[in-house]
């Protein structure tokens, strides 16, 4: 074998024969080919050299004499393979619970084939029965291979299918700057160095940094002649100016500029500059497209699905979901209006709906109709029980062909091209998986009532990864290229952005199964060896250019810290100062300048063709909404308080918060609605109540429950018990309590707001209570769910009852607060005069000022707000 090496900077294409006749040469990857192939001039007229990738050239000389199963075939045909007993064993209960299983553990095994490692030794005791599981399953799935004439793509590269007659003419290979090879890889390179063709290789690295026995780099040594500019922003924007600066001096100047990006993906404002200015060179999925989005939106309803009795029943909140997309809107010809009715039926609360509840609660109207489409829609889906069948309805519903004009333009994309194309093509492939009889019967893969889900999510699935070519707007002279790419072309500037330790090195870290002490000790998931290579790619792309721009990203809150590799570069002399050129300020006065922005109350922001006013966001202190849970809120993050109770923003509420409210509507309803009925007799100390009397008032259709659907059942097994058993308790506790006492009045407040007195401004209270009135005081039961007698909710009582007794100024009568837990039947006493009035003056303060700040307690934030991905103070992610 035959090295030779280049400087950096230095053209290593000079050296790269195009018209050599018996002549190989082989590129790390398909981008660099073609790089050479356009660089290089050919002269057609003679034979030339072969420019091949090393895959590509794999794939000549490796040919099975199997099918090679790619894509979702391999996991569908991997579950196949699963033993009942150790699907019941792990749990296993339909096919997408064994993906990523299916995904490691091949993976694992095709590492442990190249290693030559037939059985793993010397397992921890955790890990024995799993390994006999897998080595049980992976067993069956290389029987059940051989015996349909399959083959997984990592099994190919075995020299028991190896042929060379691709290259038996061949006097000459050469690889170009290849760098990373595999230990097959290097069987491959002593077996073709042992035939008569001579093997050479190109590299552009230094020489002791390449250790030519092992093929392997062994170290990254930056030259000290290397001098570079580091800027560092601390949030995101700070880059996007950044980048545009570039830009323009780049055009003042007539520099040629190359840009490059690290985990280019990754990088938000990529749609926010103009395209005939830059354009960002990143691979596009099909799952951006609107067509995709679309999809599934309606899968969301689809898998929302209830099947009973021979009746669909949808999920109110994945509707709403589907119809607040702008395609769904257009495909169903929904309108503003329609949406507004819809909504009005939503707040119906009903949790399901069908074309029977529909029609009880629009009463014929046009949305009645529209929706009734859509329910139409989804029951023709869920009828599908093969992959055929859901492929001829998507056909069907989606045909260029058969929609009108409109409907075929909702999905065309601004954005990509030939999506619809794309579509079509891919549904196509994935009947493949009915068409070789990979799969006869779903329901071995999904639950009975699920197929039609289950497939759609496959589709989806399928489509999501499909590469789509994106629409070039404009001619734009500059591109951010992929960092992870190497360069070769020599420019004025090299400007490099989005540098810190989550995208470089960006290395996926392989956990699955083996400890970081076993992969060390086979030698398999090697992190170094990659992180060499992310290493030798960052300086090559470095020292292109003549004036170097680094821009580094310092996040703490997002984990993006300096790169190691920026600290090395300060380390050896490379940067001699670290700078920020701009930050959230000078983007905000960009901003504002740029499309000459008046910051005003009364301006409207349009989103989604909905308008919010923001004139009618309160920001002031009247008519606050204070109950016990915002009373902690406001101390412990005003931030917090500001989202829920002055920004009027709302978050969704999850299945879980919507039954618990049910439950407590319906126990509120029938307790308020009891208590007046027995006002009479409590006035006269008569506390008894029977079963019957709670159960006559107990009406679950009454529409003023607004009780939804899906907890009727949960309800006639559960919670009629737990009511019953509640307000008996209440009773009891109440009788034996005030039996021989004399009262005046009972008041029950359960969703009534509490005016008080201004100190020093209107609060309104929200706070289930009974109120019982004695001759010469006042006792209030406060009541909750739970045995939660916290110091915040204490605090809030005796805040509460010292602004009523305020109200109350004049009276001779005091409050005695007591609050009763619903789990635990109790009433505990709360202590009325260690009021902390300092902390009703701080609430003031907060919403005086109007200072909101957020919370410092991080472990709180990270697990249990629902707003930190909001304002994003968790500094561990």
């Amino acid at each position: 074998m035959n090295f030779k090496y280049y400087n950096y900077n230095s053209d290593i294409g000079e050296d790269i024969n195009p018209n050599s006749e018996n002549t190989i040469y082989i590129f790390a990857s398909n981008k660099e080919k073609k790089y050479f192939n356009k660089k290089i001039s050919r002269n057609y007229l003679s034979n030339e050299s072969i420019f091949l990738t090393f895959s590509e050239f794999k794939e000549k000389l490796f040919i099975p004499d199997k099918i090679i199963l790619r894509e979702e075939k391999i996991s569908l045909f991997f579950y196949k393979s699963i033993p009942d007993n150790i699907k019941k064993e792990l749990k296993i209960e339909n096919y997408y619970d064994t993906i990523d299983l299916s995904y490691n553990l091949i993976k694992l095994y095709s590492k442990l084939k190249e290693k030559k490692i037939d059985k793993l030794e010397n397992l921890h005791k955790w890990q024995d029965k799993i390994y006999n599981y897998f080595e049980e399953i992976m067993k069956k799935l290389d029987e059940n291979l051989e015996k349909n004439n399959f083959i997984l793509p990592e099994y190919v590269n075995d020299f028991k299918y190896y042929n060379d007659d691709y290259i038996k003419d061949t006097e000459k290979i050469v690889f170009v700057n290849v760098l990373k090879y595999s230990d097959f890889d290097r069987e491959l390179i002593n077996t073709l160095d042992n035939s008569s063709i001579n093997i050479s290789f190109m590299l552009q690295i230094d020489k002791n940094d390449f250790n030519e026995k092992s093929l392997k780099i062994n170290k990254i040594t930056f030259p000290k002649e290397i001098k570079i500019n580091y800027y560092e922003n601390t949030d995101i924007n700070g880059e996007l100016l950044c980048l545009i600066s570039e830009i323009e001096d780049s055009k003042v100047n007539s520099k040629s500029t190359e840009f490059i990006a690290y985990d280019i993906e990754s990088i938000k404002y990529s749609n926010m500059i103009k395209k005939n200015e830059i354009n960002f060179l990143q691979k596009e999925k099909f799952s951006k497209t609107k067509l995709y989005i679309f999809l599934t939106k309606i899968y969301d309803v689809l898998s929302s699905v209830i099947f009973k009795k021979g009746k669909i029943y949808i999920k109110i909140d994945e509707l709403d979901k589907l119809l607040e997309n702008l395609v769904a809107q257009k495909y169903f010809n929904i309108n503003y209006e329609d949406y507004l009715q819809f909504i009005e039926i939503k707040n119906n609360k009903y949790r399901y709906i069908n074309r029977e509840y529909l029609k009880i609660i629009t009463n014929e109207t046009a949305v009645e109709r529209k929706i009734n489409d859509i329910i139409d829609f989804i029951e023709e889906l869920y009828k599908c029980n093969n992959l055929k069948e859901i492929i001829v309805f998507l056909e069907t519903n989606f045909n260029i062909n058969k929609l009108d004009i409109n409907k075929n333009l909702i999905f065309e994309d601004i954005f990509y091209k030939e999506n619809i194309q794309k579509y079509y093509e891919s549904i196509t492939e994935i009947l493949s998986i009915e068409n070789m009889r990979l799969v006869t019967n779903w329901e071995e893969y999904f639950n009975k009532n699920k197929i039609s889900e289950g497939l759609f999510k496959l589709i989806l699935k399928y489509l999501k990864e499909k590469n789509i070519d994106k629409i070039q707007s404009g001619n734009s002279n500059y591109y951010v290229k992929n960092g992870e790419d190497i360069s070769y072309y020599q420019v004025d500037k090299n400007v490099i952005f989005n540098i810190n330790t989550v995208s470089l090195p960006k290395i996926d870290r392989e956990d699955f199964f083996l400890t970081d002490k076993q992969k060390r000790e086979l030698d398999i998931y090697n992190n170094e060896d990659e992180e060499l290579y992310a290493k030798y790619t960052f300086l090559k792309n470095i020292v292109n250019g003549k004036e170097i721009n680094i821009y580094g990203l310092n996040i703490y809150s997002e984990k993006k810290d300096r790169c190691n590799f920026i600290e090395e570069l300060i380390q050896n002399g490379n940067i001699n100062k670290i700078k920020e050129k701009f930050n959230d300020y000078d983007f905000i006065n960009l901003i504002i300048n740029e499309y000459n922005l008046e910051i005003s109350s009364e301006k409207q922001i349009k989103v989604n063709e909905k308008y919010f006013d923001l004139k009618n966001i309160n920001s002031g202190i009247d008519g606050i909404s204070l109950n016990n849970y915002d009373y902690k809120s406001i101390l412990e993050c005003p931030y917090k308080y500001y989202i829920e109770n002055l920004s009027k923003l709302k978050l969704n509420n999850c299945d879980n918060e919507k039954k618990i409210n049910s439950v407590k509507t319906i126990f509120y309803k029938t307790f308020e609605k009891i208590l007046l009925i027995k006002q009479k007799n409590m006035l006269k100390n008569d506390f008894s109540i029977t079963e019957e009397e709670i159960l006559k008032n107990i009406n679950i259709s009454d529409e003023s429950l607004k009780i939804e659907m899906g907890i009727i059942k949960y309800y006639e097994v559960i919670l009629k018990n737990i009511i019953l058993k509640l307000i008996i308790n209440i009773f009891m506790i109440l009788g034996e309590k005030y039996h021989s006492i004399q009262i005046k009045k009972i008041n029950i407040k359960t969703k009534d707001l509490i005016e008080l007195v201004k100190y020093p401004k209107n609060y309104l209270v929200n706070f289930p209570e009974i109120e019982i009135e004695l001759e010469n005081e006042i006792q209030n039961i406060y009541i909750v769910e739970k045995d939660s007698y916290t110091n915040d909710l204490v605090e809030f009582i005796q805040i509460t009852s010292f602004l009523k007794d305020k109200n109350r100024s004049g009276e001779n009568r005091k409050s005695i607060n007591m609050v009763y837990a619903m789990d635990k039947n109790t009433i505990k006493l709360v202590d009325s005069n260690k009021i902390k009035l300092e902390k009703l003056d701080k609430i003031y303060n907060i919403l005086n000022t109007k200072v909101y700040k957020t919370s410092e307690k991080e472990p709180k934030c990270e697990l249990r707000c629902k707003y930190s991905k909001i304002c994003r103070i968790n500094k561990k992610g």
